[in-house]
């Protein structure tokens, strides 16, 4: 039984409705809180890093481009171009005063200047350098050719070589774009110790690292052990999301895995600045408020469900069980009685003053269906009695004139229709028939109608399908049809006159058709038939039988069955006669067991 009690309409389902409406409101603001919270955080750790990172990427581009800078004065200088391209005419103590000038040129910058570590001058002829740290010292000629390449092919400042961060320069300058190799070459060697610890005293908070895109290298702050670098799976993931960005864009911002990471992006060095920030530390004031939000979330489900049990014990199985009551009475089962439930007084008051009206209410209904009955019974058996069996007299006088004629053939086969048709006629027993011997008196009649009007009328007769056969009709309802398109439909017909019987079905109703080839009629006239048949019945009417049809159809089948009129093509009246399928003539009336 479907439960009613909980349609939209009902007193349990508003107050459970009401209730939601209240406690909707708080959880959305919880939850919109929430979600604000978050994001606000979210957004100034953002902010916070990004500006922290900009300021360490500014500092250090500004710090590497003044030495930048300085290289290039200091390879102008005019002792190491005359050293490069003189030293041979020099004697020697002119040879080594020139190189303690330069010595103490440049043993200075590891000691002015944190960031550097050495400084190093590469001279090609002499195949020796003088470095900062260790003096005068010969060079290796392919080390030599390996920094020129290296210089050579990136227009980013910073190189490495040998584990070793480098800035450089070659004299002169326009070695650069040429494969001639440059008269000497001068680099300063950075501190990677240096970068450490100022990555670390700028962001206390979160691991950071500077990658260089260019070698696929970083630097990492001192909490990041180098052996066992954790972020190093990301670097890939850093490149694209940095490398896709627009160029009016440095800085960027995305999550994996469990962090959130932000980096500022440097075209000048061709590196990234990038902070780790763990998702937890990220959400761990939301997640906070997250239980808050849980525990209100989970009383409110606890109140939800005491209000509703509450409300089911006290309102919804009395109620449930007055309108099961009433759901089987309007099923037609009028012997229902409904136990006493002992909730309140109010409910068993109306659940014994409800038994008491089904009581009452199965006596009156049985008493009126029986009567009601009784009446359709008799009505049906006064419109059969109405059929005008007229055509049977002029049978008689043809089946006299063959007989005088000794046409015995035309005199023996009407005779059988005859038989025939007396017999269905006469046999009273029953008001319904299966359709098949119906239709077989249809045809047997018309039979006898084509000897009767054998001269101007021709018969057509289609086939009942077999899955009708067994249907059961009214007796009687297609005689008269037939016969009203003889008589009236094709009586001005003196020649070709057709009178056809056929049916068709769909999955809902099974359609009869009679139809004529008679005189031209207008929608007026077919409106007007159509009019008669809702009228009483009226013995002089001229289309009695019709509406006797039609009538007997209502009576047994409700308002879909019946009969309707539409216009012939090109002339004369089609006469359907609709049949509702699924429909138990005998269990809807029980027209047969009246008493």
């Amino acid at each position: 039984m479907k439960n009613k009690f909980l349609s939209f309409k009902s007193i349990f389902f508003r107050l459970f409705l009401t209730f939601l409406l209240i406690m909707i409101p708080f959880e959305a603001t919880g939850l919109i809180l929430f979600t604000w919270t978050k994001n606000t955080m979210q957004k100034e750790i953002e902010d916070t890093s990004a500006l922290k990172l900009r300021y360490l990427k500014g500092h250090l581009e500004t710090e590497i481009s003044d030495l930048s800078g300085q290289l290039e004065r200091l390879a102008n200088m005019n002792l190491f171009s005359q050293f490069s391209l003189n030293n041979s005419s020099y004697s020697a103590s002119e040879y080594y005063t020139s190189l303690l000038e330069q010595f103490d040129l440049i043993k200075h910058y590891p000691v002015n200047y944190g960031l550097i570590t050495n400084v190093t001058i590469y001279y090609q002829n002499l195949n020796k350098s003088l470095t900062a740290k260790k003096g005068w010292i010969p060079v290796i000629s392919d080390q030599y050719d390996s920094l020129i390449t290296i210089f050579k092919d990136s227009y980013h400042p910073i190189k490495r070589y040998n584990n070793q961060i480098l800035l450089g320069t070659m004299y002169p300058f326009n070695m650069q774009f040429t494969t001639s190799k440059p008269f000497y070459l001068i680099t300063m060697t950075l501190s990677e110790r240096y970068i450490v610890d100022y990555l670390s005293s700028t962001n206390i908070e979160y691991d950071t690292i500077v990658y260089d895109h260019t070698y696929h290298t970083s630097i990492n702050s001192s909490s990041i052990q180098k052996e066992d670098n954790p972020y190093e799976v990301y670097y890939p993931l850093l490149e694209q999301q940095l490398l896709s960005k627009a160029s009016d864009s440095t800085t960027t911002s995305f999550k994996k895995d469990s962090y959130y990471i932000i980096a500022e992006y440097s075209p000048y060095l061709n590196c990234s600045f990038v902070q780790f920030i763990p998702i937890d530390q990220l959400l761990y004031l939301p997640r906070q408020m997250s239980v808050y939000l849980f525990i209100f979330t989970l009383l409110s489900i606890i109140g939800i469900i005491a209000y509703t049990i509450t409300s089911i014990i006290l309102i919804n199985r009395p109620i449930s069980t007055i309108l099961g009551g009433f759901h089987s009475i309007e099923s037609g089962n009028f012997d229902v009685s409904l136990p006493t439930m002992h909730t309140s007084k109010e409910f068993d008051y109306l659940i014994r003053g409800f038994n008491k009206m089904a009581v009452r209410l199965s006596l009156s209904i049985d008493q009126m269906y029986k009567y009601e009955i009784y009446s359709k019974k008799m009505e049906l058996k006064q419109l059969q009695m109405q059929i005008n069996p007229h055509f049977l007299y002029n049978t008689y006088f043809i089946l006299h004139r063959m007989i005088s004629t000794e046409d015995m053939e035309s005199a023996k086969e009407l005779s059988a229709h005859m038989g025939h048709y007396f017999q269905y006629i006469t046999r009273n027993k029953n008001d319904m028939e299966i359709l098949e011997k119906e239709w077989a008196h249809a045809v047997n009649y018309l039979e006898i109608q084509s000897i009767r009007y054998s001269m101007r009328i021709k018969i057509e007769t289609g086939a009942l399908p077999e899955e009708y056969h067994s249907l059961e009709v009214p007796r009687l309802i297609l005689q008269p049809l037939l016969e009203n398109a003889l008589e009236h439909g094709l009586k001005q017909k003196s020649e070709q006159g057709i009178v056809t019987l056929d049916c068709k079905a769909d999955d809902k109703l099974l359609t009869i058709e009679v139809s004529d080839n008679g005189e031209s009629i207008d929608e007026e006239a077919i409106d007007h038939l159509k009019n008669l048949l809702d009228r009483p019945i009226s013995p002089e009417a001229e289309t009695t039988a019709l509406i006797n049809i039609h009538k007997r159809l209502r009576l047994v089948y409700g308002d879909m069955g019946g009969i309707t009129f539409i216009k012939n093509s090109p002339t004369g009246l089609i006469v359907r006669l609709n049949i509702p399928l699924g429909i138990n003539p005998s269990n809807r009336n029980n027209l047969s067991n009246t008493p």
